[in-house]
C-alpha cells in the first residue's frame, strides 16, 4: 500500500535521506513526507499521535475485548497497508484440541514429532524457544481435556521484510495504545519476546549480509560486515569460512546475533580476546519508539548507539541491521564436560553443591 501511494518526489527524498548504505529492505522508509504527499487519510500509522505520559499515572494498555481495542475493520486496514505481512497466528498446538476449529489429527502428529526441535519454535511466528508453563493455555498434551486459548502469546504478528513495515507497526501500536513486543528467534529467557494482547514484530527473515574489507568509523579502521538483524549464529559461521575471518557470536547456534543478544551485552566464548557482543557494533540502523528510521553510531545519535550496546533487548529501538567488526580467523577447540550422579543423590544435595560452588 505504501509503495503505491508514495510519489516519485518522495522517493527522491528517501533516497537521499540516509547517509548510511542500506540493505534493499531498508531503502524505503516511512517519513513525515509520505503522509503529507500521499497518505493523508490513514492517521492510525502517523508519527507523533501518542499521548504524552508523565510517568506518574498508571494506565493499562488496550487489550482484546476492551473498549479501546482496534476493531476487526481497523486490523484489516492495517493488514492491507502492510501488504499481507500482518498475521493472526494461533498456538500451533491448537490442532491437537478436538473442540478447536483448527483440530487436525495429521498436523497434530506432525507437531508431536517435530516440537522437540529448536527449529520448530524459531520458524513459528508466535512461539518462543524458552517457553514456561505460565501463560501457556494451549500446551501440547497426550489427551488434552481443556480448551486452547491464546494465553500469553501475542494477538497479531507482523512478519517484517522491509523497514517501513516495522515503522508502521510501531506507529500503530503506539497510537492505539497496544503492547508491542519484538521477536527474532525467541531465545529470551525472561520471555520479553512474547506477551498477551500484544502486537509482535518478527524480524527473523532480515538475513542479508555484506562483507566490508575496509571500513572506517570513529576510531575503528579495518574489516567489517553489514549484517541483517535476523542472522543466526550458525549462519555467521558460514560467512566466517567464506571470508576467512572471525565474528563474535553467541554460543548457541540458533540464537539471533544482531537482535536481543548484543543488546543484552552479548556473552560469548571469545569475550576475553575480542570483547562482548555489544563491543562489536560499529553502526546500527534502528527504528525508534517514535517510528523513525535512524542511524546510530559514534558519529550520530550517539546516546542511542551506546544505549543499544548492552542497554537491554527491545528497550530503545528495533535494530534492523548493523555494521560489526571482523577479526582475524581464530581456531577454537572445545570439548563437552558433564558430571554424573548415582541413585543416592537427591535434588536437595544438588542445590547444596550449587550454592557452595557459587555457579
Amino acid at each position: 500500500m505504501l509503495r503505491n501511494l508514495v510519489l516519485p518526489t518522495v522517493l527522491g527524498i528517501l533516497a537521499g535521506a540516509a547517509q548510511a548504505i542500506n540493505f534493499p529492505f531498508e531503502d524505503l522508509d516511512l517519513t513525515e513526507e509520505n503522509f503529507e504527499v500521499g497518505q493523508g487519510g490513514y492517521r492510525d500509522v502517523y508519527f507523533g499521535n501518542a499521548k504524552k505520559y508523565n510517568g506518574t499515572t498508571a494506565e493499562c494498555r488496550a487489550f482484546p475485548k476492551s473498549d479501546d481495542w482496534p476493531t476487526p475493520e481497523e486490523w484489516a486496514k492495517l493488514g492491507e497497508f502492510l501488504e499481507g505481512a500482518l498475521l493472526k497466528p494461533l498456538p500451533p498446538t491448537a490442532v491437537c484440541y478436538e473442540g478447536h476449529d483448527r483440530y487436525n489429527q495429521a498436523k497434530c502428529r506432525d507437531i508431536r514429532s517435530n516440537s522437540g526441535s529448536n527449529r520448530f519454535f524459531i520458524d513459528d511466528p508466535l512461539t518462543v524457544l524458552t517457553a514456561w508453563p505460565q501463560g501457556n493455555t494451549c500446551p501440547l498434551e497426550v489427551k488434552p481435556n481443556t480448551t486452547c486459548t491464546q494465553g500469553g502469546y501475542p494477538e497479531y504478528v507482523v512478519n517484517v521484510t522491509e523497514v517501513w513495515q516495522i515503522q508502521t507497526a510501531v506507529n500503530f501500536a503506539r497510537n492505539k495504545n497496544i503492547r508491542l513486543v519484538i521477536k527474532n528467534t525467541g531465545h529470551d529467557f525472561l520471555g520479553r519476546s512474547t506477551g498477551a494482547g500484544a502486537l509482535s514484530i518478527w524480524t527473523h527473515f532480515l538475513k542479508q549480509f555484506e562483507f566490508l574489507p575496509e571500513y572506517t568509523i570513529g576510531q575503528y579502521t579495518g574489516p567489517a560486515a553489514r549484517v541483517g538483524a535476523g542472522l543466526e549464529s550458525w549462519e555467521m559461521y558460514n560467512f566466517m569460512d567464506e571470508y576467512n575471518v572471525t565474528f563474535v557470536t553467541p554460543g548457541r547456534y540458533t540464537v539471533g546475533v544482531y537482535g536481543g543478544w548484543f543488546q543484552g551485552g552479548g556473552h560469548n566464548a571469545l569475550a576475553s580476546w575480542y570483547g562482548m557482543g555489544a563491543d562489536q557494533t560499529l553502526s546500527l540502523q534502528v527504528v525508534t519508539a517514535e517510528g523513525k528510521f535512524v542511524t546510530a553510531s559514534p558519529e550520530e545519535n550517539i546516546d542511542l548507539f551506546y544505549a543499544l550496546r548492552g542497554g537491554g533487548p527491545g528497550t530503545y529501538g528495533i535494530v534492523t541491521s548493523a555494521v560489526v567488526k571482523a577479526h582475524p580467523r581464530v581456531t577454537v577447540r572445545n570439548a563437552p564436560l558433564s558430571f554424573g550422579t548415582n541413585e543416592n543423590v537427591t535434588a536437595d544435595s544438588v542445590v547444596e553443591v550449587e550454592v557452595e560452588y557459587g555457579g
